[in-house]
């Protein structure tokens, strides 16, 4: 716990540090900008999975502007997480402006290298033509996709399938699609699908 700590000072301090360069030595991805340097002396200085670690502790607590210059670093360096931060931030105005579109870009970045939680949020957007044009039939894919596991993870994309079939929205109306996804999302920990079992409005 410690030497988290201990590690997330020294990347930040080192942040603050560096000397500042050209304009076009700096790099720029979805607008954040991250200085070479800065990226040199990360590498040799922490593990990879530290630098997830310590974006996601700046992010919990609220240092979004800090967090997101760690998490695009975890980014370049192949973390699978950190696109779906960097997703968040744009999408809720965490230290930048808002811009679904750029969070939807994270989003699929993130999807692609297998983050699940990544592909059910870019199924919120298509399904809210949030950032992207609207189209229910790719959220349900999407949430699809990311509703394999048994777990906590692939609940929201259980739950979501649940809706869709009890409303009819995307695909034709079956409640039976429909209390079979709240089950298994009630299974994997979501209440509000155990609520909607439990009451018998499916």
């Amino acid at each position: 716990m410690k030497f988290a700590a201990m590690a997330g000072s020294f990347l930040l301090s080192c942040l603050f540090l560096l000397p500042l360069a050209p304009a076009q030595a700096k790099t720029k991805t979805g607008g954040i900008i991250i200085h070479p340097a800065y990226e040199k002396t990360a590498t040799h200085s922490l593990s990879d999975r530290l630098f997830l670690k310590e974006g996601i502790r700046l992010y919990t607590e609220g240092h979004y502007e800090s967090a997101l210059k760690i998490l695009q670093i975890a980014f370049d360096r192949g973390d699978m997480k950190a696109g779906r931060y960097i997703g968040l931030c744009f999408e809720n105005g965490y230290g930048v402006a808002p811009d679904a579109q750029l969070a939807a870009h994270w989003y699929q970045a993130a999807s692609l290298r297998g983050d699940v939680t990544a592909t059910y949020l870019l199924g919120t957007l298509y399904e809210k033509g949030k950032g992207v044009p609207q189209d229910i039939q790719k959220a349900m894919d999407l949430y699809l996709q990311s509703a394999y596991r048994s777990d906590h993870v692939s609940a929201p994309s259980q739950l979501a399938l649940g809706r869709l079939y009890e409303k009819g929205e995307g695909t034709a109306r079956n409640l039976s699609k429909a209390r079979y996804w709240y089950a298994r999302a009630s299974k994997s920990g979501s209440k509000e699908a155990a609520a909607a079992l439990l009451h018998g409005e499916h």
